[in-house]
């Protein structure tokens, strides 16, 4: 079984992009790892606080519309970017 992490290296190898030019979403503990990897992070419809208190942001919805709104505001604003701090 490949790790989210092995994926998440992969995936910055092979688009040439930074770790913290990423976005990654979660919603257990198995996400901890690759939150800590990425710039930006988000835990949707979690049941795991812990992986909330790790996430830049946490939402609980009922669809996937949220996700749009959240790539609005990310490119529209950078001081969301420097507001994120490496873990």
């Amino acid at each position: 079984m490949i790790r989210k992490q092995t994926w998440v290296r992969k995936i910055l190898k092979k688009f040439g992009v930074k770790p913290e030019e990423v976005i990654a979403i979660g919603d257990s503990k198995g996400d901890m790892d690759m939150f800590r990897m990425v710039g930006f992070c988000i835990a949707f419809n979690s049941s795991c606080k812990d992986l909330e208190q790790v996430a830049v942001s946490a939402f609980k919805a009922k669809t996937w519309q949220i996700f749009s709104e959240v790539a609005t505001v990310r490119d529209g604003t950078r001081r969301l970017r420097d507001a994120v701090t490496r873990r």
